[in-house]
């Protein structure tokens, strides 16, 4: 999704925001209420996966690789309500939406 789609999606209150990116680069600051599972830790796989599969759930990263794998590895996995925020953070900042 865009970032204005993404924005929509996460103002319905519906739905679970996961951060992808690693723990320093969430220390310069991430989209509020985001969890985060770091796409580089052995155990993400394990993790990601004990998401719920019923619920919508938004994934963002930096520039919107890691999230984009990460939306590809749940769908095969049987997700189905998945969505990514393309292009990443870059344009969330630029374009003023919320980052803590």
């Amino acid at each position: 999704l865009d970032e204005k789609e993404f924005s929509e999606k996460l103002s319905s209150g519906k739905a679970l925001l996961v951060d992808v990116r690693t723990a320093e680069e969430i220390a310069s600051g991430k989209i509020p209420n985001a969890i985060s599972i770091d796409f580089y830790r052995t155990d993400f796989q394990d993790e990601i996966l004990k998401l719920p599969k019923e619920q919508e759930i938004l994934i963002y990263c930096s520039a919107g690789v890691r999230s984009l794998q990460a939306s590809e590895f749940l769908a095969k996995n049987g997700y189905s309500k998945i969505y990514h925020l393309e292009g990443g953070l870059g344009n969330w900042i630029r374009k003023g939406y919320p980052f803590e």
